[in-house]
């Protein structure tokens, strides 16, 4: 749901990772990836690891519609590299490195890395947003490597992105494509106030892109997010309390030694982040920006 946003270098940094990863195996080598690359697909590795997201497609369906002779011990090979990955110190390093602080699939789970016993962990999984069982010679891939949760990773699992297409978060994101509503909160008055019944959580398009309802299916994204029907209850109780005027009153009061910005108060009473850029910094914040919105609480 949300764009991941790499660092300038980051092909470069990955590629001296990748490195340091073959350097450090006992079963394969970089010489040995790269002659199996060269010969069944008739590319570098280099290029490989690095490609962009559109140009792994095109390999991608190139591997579909002509596999090499030597597929199945390529595969079982590549998968296997995979899973030295996985478990090494260059795959917690790498989703480090990509800075994501919520899954770019749902917003809605936190992903991170954190120290035990001053080893580094990652609550975070890694997806391949190219399958790799069905495409095995992407499965160390650059933009083929989704930080994601665990339950997008398993909803999405060997789904095959070249039939039924959706976002990648390297080149896109659905937040462009939908918004959030629950006009439904505003129509309901025989409802008690709290009652999470007046609220229903729906998914408007704002492009005609066919991508969006494949991906909301893929996710679950709508059935997930009406569990989340409090977040909405609570932002309409602060539409109330928090008129233009009050939010001025506080901004006036405060200032900058409290508020960086009238963003940062908006921050603290919507508990998320308002700006399309910082979306993944906090969980629901999609959810919240919209509703916000719809509410009157963002201009």
């Amino acid at each position: 749901m949300v764009k991941i946003q790499l660092e300038e270098d980051m092909n470069t940094w990955y590629l001296k990772e990748i490195g340091k990863f073959f350097k450090k195996s006992r079963t394969y080598s970089y010489k040995q990836a790269s002659r199996i690359v060269e010969k069944s697909l008739g590319i570098s590795f280099k290029k490989l690891l690095v490609s962009s997201p559109r140009e792994l497609m095109v390999i991608a369906q190139t591997i579909k519609d002509k596999k090499s002779k030597n597929f199945d011990m390529d595969r079982e090979i590549f998968l296997d590299m995979y899973e030295k990955f996985r478990s090494s110190v260059s795959s917690k390093n790498f989703i480090e490195k990509v800075n994501l602080k919520v899954c770019p699939y749902c917003n809605r789970n936190y992903i991170f890395n954190f120290k035990k016993k001053n080893e580094k962990e990652a609550t975070a999984q890694l997806d391949h947003f190219i399958d790799k069982g069905t495409y095995p010679y992407l499965s160390l891939c650059l933009y083929n490597l989704v930080p994601s949760c665990g339950t997008c990773n398993q909803r999405k699992s060997k789904k095959d992105v070249l039939d039924k297409p959706i976002y990648n978060p390297y080149s896109d994101n659905i937040h462009n494509h939908i918004k959030f509503s629950a006009n439904e909160i505003l129509a309901s008055d025989e409802l008690d106030f709290f009652d999470e019944k007046r609220i229903n959580i729906t998914i408007e398009p704002k492009t005609a892109d066919s991508k969006i309802d494949e991906h909301l299916e893929t996710f679950n994204i709508k059935g997930l997010y009406n569990n989340h029907k409090d977040i909405v209850a609570e932002l309409y109780q602060k539409s109330i309390i928090y008129s233009d005027g009050y939010i001025d009153e506080l901004i006036e009061s405060f200032g900058a030694d409290v508020f960086e910005s009238r963003d940062d108060l908006l921050r603290l009473i919507t508990c998320g982040y308002v700006d399309d850029d910082s979306l993944n910094m906090r969980p629901m914040s999609k959810l919240i920006k919209d509703i916000s919105e719809e509410l009157g609480l963002l201009k």
